[in-house]
């Protein structure tokens, strides 16, 4: 059917801009006030102009960074930037939910100090990670396991003065562990320059000289 799909979203907020819209196992609808889920008329039925609907199923509110998606879940950041949410599906209430993934380390995303988060990648190999990069350049990995109930975040320092990350970027490799890529901006004499810079492998840092 080439009929393209028309609705209004209704949500809470007065007038709500559409930030982003994601995959999942229901096509997610992230806006500035609210966060919506479209639905057919069974679960694994596609959407059709004739059988769609939006409903709201949180109302947080999302930035302008584009989310993470890892399987049938995903990562976004809230509409004011500084905290980290995932979105899962809830059996309970047959839709999905959001859970705040900085909970327990409420400043990691504004550092304290009114930072934001920029930017997010997922790893998926050889632990699930999510990278997030925040505006000051620094680089903030969230380490889960929804099987063992693992959660745990670590900041990545560098040197402020001669490196501060701008980007991250995870490419899948045969090596059984995904790579790590770091867009750098340094001053060397003088003069701002970038580098595309690699991490190494775990394999290449525990015990090692690489």
């Amino acid at each position: 059917n080439a009929a393209s799909i028309q609705k209004n979203i209704a949500t809470s907020s007065m007038q709500a801009t559409i930030r982003w819209m994601l995959s999942l196992q229901r096509l997610i609808v992230g806006t500035d006030g609210a966060e919506v889920s479209a639905r057919a008329d069974a679960f694994d039925a596609p959407l059709t102009p004739t059988a769609s609907s939006f409903k709201e199923f949180s109302n947080i509110g999302v930035s302008a960074v584009t989310p993470a998606k890892f399987g049938s879940r995903a990562f976004f950041v809230s509409g004011a930037g500084d905290k980290l949410y995932q979105l899962v599906y809830n059996f309970e209430q047959q839709d999905y939910d959001c859970d705040d993934m900085t909970e327990l380390n409420e400043e990691i995303g504004s550092g304290g100090a009114g930072y934001t988060i920029v930017q997010l990648a997922v790893q998926r190999k050889p632990q699930p990670y999510v990278w997030a990069v925040r505006s000051d350049g620094t680089v903030l990995l969230f380490l889960f396991s929804p099987k063992h109930g693992i959660t745990c975040w670590t900041r990545q320092l560098f040197d402020g003065s001669t490196g501060i990350v701008e980007s991250v970027y995870v490419l899948p490799t045969s090596a059984g562990q995904d790579r790590v890529y770091l867009w750098v901006k340094r001053t060397v004499n003088g003069s701002t320059v970038r580098y595309l810079e690699k991490l190494c492998l775990t394999t290449e840092a525990l015990g090692g000289s690489t």
